[in-house]
């Protein structure tokens, strides 16, 4: 497959220096294992996940896929806990376009294979919004979206990617798993994040106050398509979650604008599961499964704690669709290549 298009403008000798050193190595502090993969793309975690998945070897069980929500979903969890390997393809700021990109991408690599699906979504991703210029950066995944959606804006922007703070330092397993990033900086322990959750809280507000509750018919059908792929591939019907929220959240952001969002996420999705083989589970209040405010880094995005507590959720209400066979052992990593 084609891979990339020429990578950063005008970084010069640092990014050069750090492709030779490694990231892991410039990052004070980094104390990443060997089974770390570390990258020098730090615009956009999109070139990593396809860089890992062209990598794998044999298909995994189960992708898992959604935003930076959905990024500490530990597929060695789930393979512990049902037997089934699986790899986490979520990406920062992702919408349902990234979803397909990557499950296209998935099933271009294994076209014979059958795989589980576990989609975190939330009601934000769906307002209209452009394109994230890492899909079109990225050749491989611009090839799985018509030309005509790639505007002279959106190339240019795509050509001109700036590093992404949360990138700098993060680092995935092999299985598409964050291992470390920002986050276990800024929040290095639960109840560290009261200023944070004031800063969502806030941003959330501005949103719902300047961009009307809205579905993106682009998002929408793209979404749509996701899941006649997945039904053409999958060896059980996928599961699609409403992220959780702490609860602190929600109270200050549900009648202000989120519950209306939210709503309109509730009757979009309903009608299509007579036309798709999916599950759907509301787990936006972080209740529903087990989660507290110690589950999650911000308020937002989950821990590790708080993604396997989802995951069990999940699993309890549809075992079907993670019935596999639970080993006694410790899980290994999932497959991948050199």
């Amino acid at each position: 497959m084609s891979r990339r298009r020429i990578l950063f403008v005008g970084l010069g000798v640092g990014l050069a220096a750090l492709a030779v050193i490694g990231w892991a190595a410039f990052v004070r502090g980094s104390s990443a294992p060997p089974v770390v993969t570390a990258k020098f793309d730090v615009a956009s975690d999109r070139m990593q996940k396809t860089d890992l998945i062209q990598k794998l070897k044999v298909p995994p069980d189960v992708i898992i896929l959604g935003g930076s929500r959905a990024l500490r979903f530990d597929p060695a969890y789930l393979q512990q806990r049902t037997g089934l390997t699986g790899f986490n393809a979520a990406v920062t700021g992702a919408r349902p376009e990234d979803a397909w990109a990557l499950v296209s991408l998935f099933h271009a690599r294994f076209p014979a294979a059958r795989f589980r699906f576990l989609w975190i979504i939330h009601a934000n991703e769906f307002d209209p919004k452009a394109l994230d210029p890492g899909l079109v950066y990225d050749a491989t995944l611009a090839s799985f979206f018509p030309r005509s959606l790639i505007t002279p804006k959106l190339e240019y922007e795509a050509a001109h990617l700036k590093i992404d703070p949360m990138q700098l330092g993060r680092h995935f397993a092999p299985d598409g798993m964050v291992h470390s990033d920002a986050f276990d900086r800024m929040f290095p322990h639960p109840g560290s994040d009261a200023t944070a959750v004031r800063n969502n809280i806030a941003s959330a507000l501005h949103t719902y106050a300047t961009l009307p509750p809205r579905l993106s018919p682009r998002s929408a059908l793209y979404f749509q398509k996701t899941l006649a792929l997945m039904d053409s591939i999958a060896a059980a019907p996928p599961v699609v979650v409403s992220a959780p929220m702490d609860a602190r959240i929600l109270a200050a952001i549900a009648s202000r604008g989120w519950a209306l969002r939210q709503a309109q996420l509730l009757r979009y999705l309903a009608p299509l599961q007579a036309r798709y083989k999916f599950d759907f589970v509301d787990l936006s209040k972080a209740a529903a499964c087990g989660c507290t405010a110690v589950d999650f880094f911000d308020g937002i995005h989950l821990r590790p704690s708080g993604t396997a507590k989802v995951v069990d959720a999940a699993r309890r209400r549809f075992p079907a669709a993670f019935r596999g066979t639970v080993r006694s052992e410790s899980p290994s990593p999932v497959a991948t290549g050199a």
